[in-house]
């Protein structure tokens, strides 16, 4: 099977590659952090300078640290970061600063973890900063007292306290007002400079939380975001105020554990008078609730400020179908809040970076960002280090950066990796430079997996994690599992697309006739295969719906090949499969990824019809509930509601229900044919491009439909494919 015919086209004429706007060098700042302190487990340090501006260019703030770092400048936001890079290498943030004429206090609030989390890598903390104005260095970090550096201050934050959750850092507990006290700061080892590469974060804040009627002081919004939450309190009596959140209030029950994180922030304020509070990190919440546990306090509705890609706001989409019109704003801030630098699972839980689901989100961010910086920045951290850490030699981590200091890996997430590279290169115009960057890496793959092949070319007794999805088919992975030798063959065909490996290509083929025979049952694929005492292999007899779709999505099974099951897959399957009792030994599939492998596969094959009320049938409710698109389908009970692979919805939208393959903004030529059987009156699409805007659609007019398109205000060529 072509991959290309396969994959979303995105808008290859916009590229921004890595390095591409790279950051220079800091002219005079040194990296530094508390003498002694490097390895300090969850300290904070408030780094303070001040300087003289009166009118005219702007000063410009470089950043970079191991760490989160929070910028205000006269006491109001200005910045948050670091954009995360891999391990060793240091991404560095520029911010044009709007300081008042006179004295201005710049301060920096720093974290130093130390520990391991799915989030920032655990390195030694430090901070290199420095703000110069036309070529001029005003105030940096230096050790030792240097003329203009920052001087740095202990916090008020309460380093003995839980952690977050397993995959982030530590909860946040202040005591207030500081007593900060100033610390010597040591300089620390230089470090490699990375530019940024993505577009600065939508940081605008909003008050829309209502009061719920079932408990005093329960807020809730309109629809589940990620950002810092924000509090205008009065001190009257002092006392413990804590704020607990959630993505999910279910009919007035709220349960901010629900999820097995723990969603507070509490402030300990020792003296009367007015605070205004923000928390440092950003957290996912749809559900709000400010309490006293000590104290007397009179304080504001809570408010949000963002934290969110802020290149997908110009994105919209209007029909006549007004569930289609909510799941795309769905998909839109599930992708928008997963992918400030680079791609997350989750915004609350984990905030990781997970191939696979970056497989999916990839594709909708072109569409929604109309560029590729989001997933070149995500690639790039793939590319730069010359090994990974507490992962084998030749595999690509399941997830990164992250710390997995238990040697933990997904092989099929590595071949994922290299199914999104394929894509990016080749179908979104990507850069070829870093597609050569990782040719070393991508062939030690192939020479590490190759290492399990049997004497039938097949994959068996892969190790460690194991994974085809969230289901009972994740029951059936050993010893020679099925749906991993069926991606195994795409994979081996993408390394032959990408590099020119033909004798990949041959053995790929060879894989999928044995898997055709091996895992055939008459009926259905079975999921695997056992060895024997005897040394031979057993099928288990266990057949997962999305074992079947593996077959089909990685080019096993075709509508020749196997024409009935394809006939059942899609006509029989879907929401209501299990509901209706059809085919009860058939494992059901969960949304990741089944699912969306059953709707990009009927997307593929032209039965957008089908397709549209699926889409619907699976994610309607999730959209109805939170405004987001949720990790299970019944996410609800402890799951996330916010899972970057769901925005891939947009694309089902975009690419199969309106019928947009592709544009090339220097031609102006739109390759755009509306599906046949799919009920609507009207559909219009807004969409950035670079720079630009992407108007298209279709309307129905006596029976007909009449296509639109322009961009920037001209008229574009429609090509049908």
């Amino acid at each position: 099977m072509d991959r290309v015919k396969c994959a979303v086209s995105a808008f290859a004429a916009v590229l921004l590659a890595a390095g591409s706007a790279c950051a220079a060098g800091f002219a005079e700042a040194k990296g530094v952090w508390h003498k002694g302190h490097e390895l300090e487990i969850n300290e904070q340090l408030c780094f303070r300078g001040v300087f003289e501006w009166r009118e005219g260019e702007k000063p410009v703030l470089k950043l970079a640290s191991s760490n989160p770092y929070r910028v205000t400048l006269n006491g109001e936001f200005a910045w948050y970061g670091p954009a995360r890079g891999p391990k060793g290498f240091f991404r560095v943030d520029e911010v044009a600063l709007s300081p008042r004429k006179g004295g201005n206090l710049i301060e920096i609030e720093c974290a130093g973890y130390n520990c391991p989390t799915f989030y920032f890598q655990n390195q030694p903390s430090f901070l290199e900063a420095e703000l110069s104005l036309g070529g001029k260095v005003l105030v940096k970090t230096a050790a030792g007292g240097v003329k203009n550096s920052f001087t740095a201050y202990t916090t008020g934050r309460v380093k003995d306290v839980k952690r977050y959750s397993h995959a982030r850092s530590y909860c946040e507990v202040y005591d207030l007002p500081w007593k900060a006290s100033a610390v010597e700061l040591a300089e620390t080892p230089p470090v490699v400079h990375l530019p940024r590469i993505v577009s600065a974060p939508d940081f605008s804040t909003v008050d829309d939380f209502e009061e719920s009627a079932q408990e005093k002081g329960f807020y809730v919004a309109p629809v589940n975001r990620t950002g810092f939450p924000m509090l205008s309190v009065e001190c009257v009596e002092p006392g413990e105020l804590k704020i607990e959140f959630d993505e999910y209030p279910i009919a007035g029950d709220f349960k901010p554990a629900r999820s097995k994180v723990v969603n507070e922030v509490v402030w300990r304020l020792g003296k009367k008078g007015k605070y205004e509070l923000e928390a440092f990190e950003p957290y996912v919440l749809k559900a709000i609730k400010v309490s006293a546990k000590s104290g007397s306090f009179k304080w504001s509705r809570p408010r949000l400020r963002l934290y969110r890609n802020s290149d997908s706001r110009r994105a919209s989409f209007k029909s006549s179908d007004p569930a289609l019109d909510l799941l795309f704003a769905a998909a839109e801030e599930n992708f928008a809040q997963n992918s400030v630098d680079g791609f997350m699972d989750c915004p609350g839980r984990e905030r990781a970076g997970w191939n696979c689901d970056a497989f999916f989100t990839s594709r909708a961010s072109a569409i929604l960002s109309g560029n590729l910086t989001q997933e070149t920045i995500f690639i790039d951290n793939f590319a730069k280090p010359e090994h990974f850490d507490n992962v084998a030699r030749g595999m690509i981590p399941m997830c990164y950066p992250s710390d997995f200091r238990n040697g933990n890996f997904i092989p099929s997430w590595a071949m994922f990796f290299v199914l999104q590279l394929d894509e990016y290169r080749r179908v979104r115009g990507g850069d070829p430079r870093l597609a050569e960057e990782l040719r070393p890496r991508v062939f030690a793959l192939v020479d590490f997996i190759r290492k399990y092949r049997n004497s039938d070319g097949l994959l068996e007794k892969l190790p460690r994690w194991v994974f085809v999805e969230w289901s009972r088919a994740n029951d059936f992975v050993q010893d020679v599992n099925y749906p991993n030798n069926m991606i195994w063959a795409a994979t081996l065909e993408a390394v032959d697309r990408l590099y020119g490996r033909p004798d990949l290509a041959e053995e790929a083929a060879r894989m999928k006739e044995t898997i055709r025979r091996q895992s055939w049952t008459g009926e259905w694929f079975c999921d695997n295969s056992v060895r024997q005492a005897d040394g031979s292999l057993k099928l288990s007899g266990e057949c997962s719906e999305t074992c079947q779709y593996y077959a089909f999505y990685f080019g096993t099974a075709t509508k020749e090949t196997h024409p009935e099951l394809y006939r059942r897959l899609t006509e029989e399957f879907g929401p209501e499969r299990v509901k209706k009792g059809l085919y009860p030994k058939i494992h059901g599939s969960a949304p990741f990824i089944g699912n969306f492998m059953r709707l990009d596969w009927l997307g593929r094959e032209g039965l957008v019809a089908r397709q549209t009320e699926e889409v619907k049938g699976y994610f309607s409710y999730m959209a109805e509930r939170t405004g987001t698109l949720w990790e299970n389908a019944d996410s609800a009970d402890n799951g996330s509601c916010c899972h970057g692979f769901a925005s891939h919805v947009a694309v089902f939208i975009v690419r199969d229900i309106v019928g947009l393959k592709a544009f090339d903004a220097g031609s102006k030529t739109a390759v755009f044919t509306p599906p046949a059987g799919v009920k609507l009156d009207f559909c219009a699409l807004d969409l950035p491009v670079g720079d630009g805007m992407l108007k298209i659609g279709w309307k129905t007019v006596n029976g007909r439909r009449v296509k639109f398109a322009e961009f920037n205000g001209a008229p574009v060529k429609i090509a049908a494919r």
